[in-house]
């Protein structure tokens, strides 16, 4: 499977759907940058070896542009708790970026709670 593909899925192979920001690109990759920093940071403070964390640019069709990002690490199993809160951890790093930079808004809300019920669906159903 080619590197982009990867990054496309969640750890358990489940396709990530596009999600839409009205941010600007550089705003958007920045504010990516946050959300996988905060998974690796929590994933790191449990024990973790951070194996790859960042951001892609992932081609789609019809698409102006479209990013992704992807925290991997290995290490002993985490107790899900943990594992609830180093996913939610990233959406927390996200969300705290977005605010300070005066870019929070009800739909940058609806993104990140949409994105820590897929982050923790995707977690349960790869267990």
């Amino acid at each position: 499977m080619a590197v982009v593909e990867v990054w496309r899925t969640y750890n358990d192979g489940t396709t990530k759907p596009l999600l839409k920001v009205e941010l600007p690109y550089e705003l958007a990759r920045r504010s990516a940058a946050f959300h996988e920093a905060g998974h690796a940071v929590v994933a790191a403070a449990y024990g973790a070896h951070i194996k790859v964390t960042g951001v892609v640019d992932v081609p789609t069709g019809g698409v102006q542009w479209s990013l992704t990002g992807r925290t991997e690490f290995d290490g002993p199993p985490i107790p899900f708790w943990r594992f609830a809160a180093q996913c939610a951890a990233g959406e927390r790093a996200q969300a705290r970026y977005l605010k300070s930079a005066g870019l929070w808004s009800a739909d940058s809300q609806a993104v990140c709670t949409h994105h820590v019920a897929l982050h923790l669906s995707a977690g349960v159903a790869s267990r």
